[in-house]
């Protein structure tokens, strides 16, 4: 199993839409879940119409009750076919999921998929986010263009080095930073620096809004998310990566593990 970790800094967005875009660039031959591990509350039942009966919760009530009904009982697939795990979105009932992660630790999730977390803000006193943070061979942090998010991104880096020295940490600046890239590498010299464009247009595909999948599949959000997955992915078995927006054999539609569109109605 393969943990990377999505993490917010203060003042950035994006954590949650990169978890998917990382997920569905995943390596085909690997099985991939995106999980929602928020303690500040989660997003994909809404965006999506998913049930949020089905998800962490029902996987942790499972594991504290010692019943195996396999991962495929818990898992919910956004439109292209990526599996995820979702979340509650009340903050009251995300808090209380964290601290069941952290008492589950590594029984939580199967030794044979790989995991996509959506961790969202460090919190310091986050038990299951620290725990997934902790065991993850990739740290990614989303940064946000003004000096504040820079300066929080440097302290959650930090505060996750001291925990798990040996992560990989990568730096995604997301939309448009004013600053040289020089300065932004001796601000943060901890990690890979990588950047997600601005586009709003797709990124709200990715968020569940409508659209055309031709727009995202081919546009410069899913070009950058590649390149992220292919550093992310370097030295694991298959394929670097899975490309976006992949076709079916058939040409039918698109393949599992596809970057999400909406199935709703497209905008003219």
């Amino acid at each position: 199993m393969t943990v990377v970790a999505v993490c917010a800094s203060k003042g950035s967005w994006g954590a949650s839409t990169l978890a998917l875009l990382i997920g569905a660039g995943w390596p085909s031959t690997r099985q991939v879940v995106v999980a929602e591990c928020d303690p500040g509350g989660n997003a994909l039942a809404a965006r999506f119409e998913l049930s949020p009966l089905v998800g962490m919760t029902s996987l942790v009530l499972d594991r504290r009750r010692l019943v195996d009904k396999g991962l495929a009982a818990h898992l919910q697939s956004v439109p292209g076919g990526l599996e995820v795990l979702v979340g509650p979105a009340s903050p009251g009932a995300a808090r209380s999921l964290d601290h069941e992660i952290g008492d589950l630790g590594e029984r939580l999730f199967p030794s044979d998929v790989d995991v996509i977390a959506d961790c969202g803000r460090i919190a310091t006193d986050s038990r299951g986010q620290a725990g997934l943070v902790t065991s993850a061979a990739d740290v990614v942090i989303t940064v946000g263009g003004d000096a504040a998010s820079v300066a929080h991104a440097q302290w959650t880096s930090e505060h996750i080095s001291s925990a798990a020295p040996d992560a990989r940490i990568t730096f995604v600046l997301v939309g448009t930073c004013p600053f040289p890239a020089e300065e932004i590498r001796h601000a943060l010299p901890a990690g890979r620096i990588h950047s997600l464009p601005s586009d709003p247009r797709a990124a709200g595909m990715v968020c569940g809004l409508p659209g055309r999948p031709k727009h995202l599949e081919h546009g410069p959000l899913a070009r950058a998310a590649r390149r992220l997955v292919c550093d992310l992915t370097e030295g694991l078995s298959g394929p670097s990566a899975a490309p976006l927006g992949r076709q079916t054999p058939d040409g039918a539609g698109h393949a599992p593990g596809s970057i999400p569109v909406s199935t709703r109605a497209a905008a003219p």
